[in-house]
């Protein structure tokens, strides 16, 4: 443990002036020591390593296609390799609802129910959405899946993912924030030649399977 020096300084023998000076120079070192000091801070990695398996995220999402245009709320929660995704209006009303358990995925939409292995290919034969669902897990958290970083073109800013091309998509990472110590993106538009989509989220819970 690292000695320290006190330093002695008679306080009766000075003017009230001095007083004060003395007594705001310890305050701004100590609100300087205790800025330096933070033993829980946690360090995101710089690609998916699974650390993060158990995640929720709400906000909303744009989806931008040559034949129509859709900007509705979305909560996706995600526990392992189990999905749950919804997208609904503003007064609550579900749109879509896919979930995947056990490598099966359900897609709910309009009172009918469909299923398939494949979740990419469940939303694009009901809703002819083409969306890479298993990539997106790790896109959305500023991640580079390990097994693909092969095919990536990617450039970091500050420590974090800015920029990803995974053929024939583009990601742009706009903004991150900390949520419960973590870094992660609340403005991402994920850009293809048919279409785009763009998520403005609010709020990540880490950790919850609930």
């Amino acid at each position: 443990m690292q000695k320290i020096n006190y330093l002695w300084i008679p306080l009766k023998n000075l003017g009230m002036n001095k007083k004060i000076r003395i007594f705001e120079t310890l305050l701004v070192l100590i609100f300087l020591t205790s800025c330096q000091i933070n033993p829980n801070k946690k360090t995101l990695p710089l690609k998916d390593s699974g650390a993060l398996s158990v995640w929720e995220f709400k906000g909303r999402v744009a989806i931008k296609t040559s034949k129509e245009s859709h900007i509705i709320r979305i909560i996706w929660k995600q526990n392992k390799a189990d999905t749950m995704l919804r997208l609904y209006g503003s007064f609550g009303k579900t749109y879509a609802y896919l979930e995947t358990h056990k490598n099966i995925s359900t897609l709910k939409v309009d009172d009918k129910t469909y299923h398939n292995t494949d979740p990419q290919r469940l939303l694009y034969q009901v809703l002819g959405w083409n969306i890479p669902v298993k990539l997106m897990q790790t896109w959305v958290k500023g991640f580079i899946p390990q097994d693909q970083k092969s095919r990536v073109n990617s450039k970091y800013q500050n420590g974090h993912l800015k920029w990803l091309q995974f053929n024939p998509w583009t990601i742009d990472f706009d903004n991150y924030k900390n949520f419960q110590q973590y870094a992660l993106p609340t403005k991402l538009k994920l850009i293809h030649p048919k279409f785009s989509i763009k998520f403005s989220i609010q709020s990540w819970t880490i950790g919850s399977s609930s």
